[in-house]
């Protein structure tokens, strides 16, 4: 990943350290892309894994939000942030959960009282997912209202569609008025390995859509 992931936190043991290292990850892409005519969608990583990462960890929320207010000011000439608020936090996490399955759950609330964020509030349990994921949504909203960049916050009560329209139209893009005929589809269905992986996915038709399942959520729906 060009920002994410693969840093060293046994080097980068300082908030300033990290930063620098972040940031110049940005710096870099922008950069390249300075010099491309691609479009590029880099997906929750601008906002959801600096605060994952740095927020369970515990590290001071200022200094997390400077960091990220540093990085806009780097992507800001070329980046468009596209934002959906997240108003009621708990019931939008359950909705997700019911949806992405119960291992999932499972997993993601180990993670959370195992954390270092609930550890020094002395929190367990469902409580700690939940007071987490209320700071976390309160620094990505702080963020957002404060960073000087292009933006486009939609609207979390209107459809997927509608939301997809609003994004295709910022970037300028076209999108497909209608779903591609049932015909054109079966095609791609079946089963796909990934051989250097050892690992196989399946795509299937649903009614009039494509879902691909075996890989990141139960089940995901391909968009035409």
């Amino acid at each position: 990943h060009p920002v994410c992931g693969d840093y060293d936190f046994t080097r980068l043991t300082t908030m300033a350290a990290f930063e620098a290292a972040y940031v110049g990850r940005w710096r870099a892409l922008v950069d390249w892309l300075a010099t491309t005519p691609y479009t590029l969608v880099v997906e929750s990583a601008f906002l959801q894994w600096p605060i994952l990462t740095l927020l369970r960890a515990n590290d001071p929320v200022d200094e997390i939000f400077d960091a990220i207010v540093h990085s806009a000011d780097v992507v800001a000439p070329l980046a468009i942030l596209i934002y959906t608020p997240m108003p009621d936090v708990r019931r939008g996490w359950r909705a997700v959960g019911d949806r992405r399955g119960v291992p999932w759950q499972i997993g993601h609330l180990a993670r959370a009282e195992a954390s270092p964020y609930a550890t020094a509030r002395g929190l367990a349990g469902p409580m700690a997912l939940e007071r987490y994921w209320e700071e976390h949504v309160a620094l990505c909203d702080r963020a957002v209202t404060t960073m000087i960049l292009p933006k486009v916050i939609l609207d979390p009560t209107t459809s997927w569609s509608t939301r997809r329209g609003v994004v295709a139209a910022a970037l300028g893009l076209s999108q497909t008025a209608t779903a591609p005929p049932v015909s054109d589809l079966t095609r791609y269905v079946g089963v796909y390995v990934a051989r250097e992986a050892a690992r196989e996915v399946r795509i299937e038709l649903e009614t009039d859509r494509l879902v691909l399942t075996g890989a990141l959520w139960p089940r995901n729906p391909l968009l035409p």
